[in-house]
Formats: C-alpha cells, sequence, structure tokens
C-alpha cells in the first residue's frame, strides 16, 4: 500500500496554531511595501489541497501571482479541482527540481511549509533560494522538529538511541559540516557544527528544535559567502515560531536586502512585532482550551480591561496566552442545517 500524503492525514485549515501564524506572517508581510507594492510580489508555496496560505496571501495582500509546488503528481486532478483561485499556477515535481527553474529575481515571498523533519533536500532548497533571491524577498521554512521528551530519552538504551542518531544523520546525503551561526554562545568554543557530531542531547526535547535552527541558519550563512562576490546581499531573521498542533514544528524566516536598500529594511521596523524575534529567541505560539462563550467573555475586556476578567472563572494562564495571539485567533463555528 503507498503512503498517504499528508494532506490525505491532516487537515491544515483547522489547525489552530498554524492559523495563528500564518495570520501574523501575513501582518509583517504587509511592511514589504516600502520596497514596492504587495500586490507585485509573487509568492511561491506548498500549497497542498487546502491552500489556506494562498488564499489568506490573495484575500489580506492582494497578491495575484502564486505558485504552488505539489511532487504529488499523480493527484493531480485533487489539486487542481481544490484551486482556490485561477491565480494559482501549479508546479508539479519537488521543490528541488521547481526552484532552481524560477525567477527569483522578481520581487517574491517565499514559503516551503514541510511537514517531515529537516533533510539534505532542504538545505539544497535553502541554498537554491538565498544564492538566487533579490533584495527585499523574504523566505521561510517550516521542519518538524517532533522528538520524543526528555523523560524518555533516560530510559532507553544504547542500541536505540544509535538508531536514532543515525537515522537524523541519514536524512543528510552528506555529512556536511556547518560553520558556525554567528551567535557568541553558539560560536566561542571556535568549534564547527558537524551532522556526524550530533549527540542524544542535540536530538530530544528541545534539542532538535534548537539543533535545526542552527543548521537551517547556517546554511542560510554559507548560501550568503557563495553569492559574496557576484551578488552580495545582507540577511535579518525576522521569525522564529515554535508551535504544536499534534506534532511540535519550527518556522524560520529571513528577510534579504541590499547596501542600497538598507533604509527601506529599516523601515520596516520589524521590532514592532512582538513575534519577530531575530536571534536564537523563539516565539511560542500558545493556544489555549476555552469554550465559545469565554473567548467571547475575554475579548469584551481587551485590549485595554484586561484586569477587569474574572480569574476564578478562567485560568489566569489561560487569560493571557489568548491576550497573546487574539488578534488572530480563528473562529471555528459549526453550522447547524
Amino acid at each position: 500500500m503507498m503512503a498517504k500524503e499528508s494532506f490525505e492525514k491532516i487537515n491544515y485549515s483547522l489547525r489552530i496554531s498554524k492559523n495563528i501564524e500564518r495570520k501574523m506572517i501575513a501582518e509583517v508581510l504587509k511592511r514589504l511595501t516600502v520596497f514596492d507594492k504587495i500586490e507585485n510580489y509573487k509568492y511561491i508555496g506548498l500549497g497542498s489541497t487546502f491552500f489556506s496560505d494562498f488564499s489568506l496571501f490573495h484575500k489580506v495582500l492582494g497578491i495575484s501571482n502564486m505558485i504552488s509546488i505539489e511532487r504529488a503528481e499523480d493527484k493531480k486532478e485533487r489539486f487542481e479541482f481544490n484551486k482556490p483561485f485561477s491565480c494559482i499556477e501549479m508546479k508539479y515535481k519537488s521543490t528541488n527540481d521547481i526552484l532552481s527553474t524560477l525567477d527569483l529575481l522578481e520581487k517574491n515571498v517565499c514559503w516551503l511549509d514541510f511537514d517531515d523533519k529537516l533533510n539534505s533536500d532542504m538545505l539544497s532548497d535553502i541554498n537554491t533560494y538565498v544564492t538566487k533571491c533579490s533584495s527585499g524577498c523574504i523566505f521561510m521554512i517550516s521542519v518538524n522538529v517532533q522528538t520524543f521528551d526528555n523523560r524518555l530519552s533516560q530510559r532507553i538504551d544504547n542500541e536505540v538511541e544509535e538508531e536514532i542518531i543515525n537515522s537524523f544523520k541519514e536524512s543528510f546525503v552528506s555529512k556536511q559540516t556547518i560553520e558556525s551561526d554567528g551567535f557568541a554562545e553558539e560560536s566561542a568554543s571556535g568549534n564547527d557544527l558537524r551532522i556526524e557530531d550530533v549527540k542524544k542531547t542535540d536530538l530530544f526535547g528541545i534539542g532538535m528544535f534548537e539543533y535545526s535552527r542552527k543548521i537551517i541558519n547556517n546554511e542560510v550563512i554559507r548560501s550568503i559567502k557563495r553569492r559574496k562576490e557576484h551578488s552580495p546581499i545582507n540577511y535579518k531573521q525576522i521569525f522564529n515560531f515554535d508551535y504544536n498542533d499534534g506534532a511540535r514544528m519550527l518556522t524560520l524566516g529571513y528577510i534579504f536586502y541590499s547596501d542600497e536598500d538598507i533604509e527601506k529594511f529599516n523601515k520596516c521596523e520589524f521590532e514592532d512585532f512582538n513575534f519577530c524575534k531575530f536571534e536564537k529567541d523563539r516565539y511560542q505560539i500558545k493556544v489555549p482550551s476555552l469554550t465559545y462563550k469565554e473567548l467571547g467573555y475575554i475579548n469584551s475586556n481587551l485590549p485595554n480591561c484586561i484586569e477587569e476578567i474574572d480569574n476564578k472563572i478562567i485560568p489566569m494562564s489561560d487569560i493571557n496566552k489568548y491576550k497573546e495571539s487574539y488578534r488572530f485567533f480563528p473562529s471555528y463555528m459549526e453550522s447547524f442545517s
């Protein structure tokens, strides 16, 4: 039996944390108008059958030049049927095959929203994009960082531990050296980060999140260095999302800009957003479990009267979680006909 594609197992449109993340990203993308009208941008993504990001970015940002990459060519009819707008062009092959054929010098936003763990093909995608993109472009990548928790890691034997580590190594075609990513706490030792040196602590709990972030960030830096002679460009990390809708996920995002566009970059003022993270600090999307009545009650006291909310009814921890993301919180309602 053939393995199911991820869209056949997961309804992406109903994942609350992902929904919040998409809306936060859309809010930030509005700042790109200092580089060009946002409707002039191209959006490149992995629409699956739900096209949730495509629908949001088309409706909210007015982007009409859109490319969705899909590897499951045998499901072509289903993807074409589910396209929400005629402005979405489907490209059927892997991201490795398609990205290298696209004109990335056009202003664009690219989001490779994977649900697999990080592997060498993804690093190849990063390199392809970063070495070809132009000033004012944004690149984002999401990867699965779900692992065993730290309590379980204390109970597994050496043989199982070795299998887990080897499986991670095998997801990279070559045992490549990852150069220091420039953060003082990571480069202080002067040692390179090497895939073959991965340890158990790198693959359990928060370890997998941090290790994946370092690998991605270092591949961005390596790619920047590769283009330094012929077309130098600057970069800034703007997203480091940590969320869980059944599996722990990491989304990193970067903006690229030329020396000539430094002033435009500064005018974006990404620091205005508390969910924009510029180094190793992560933004955790935390979703409280609240009833419709509780949501309405909290909303009626936001943003200025939160102290009037009765925390004997609703735990303060849930109130604070909701306050963080209420502007982006989805509204789901069951309809009876």
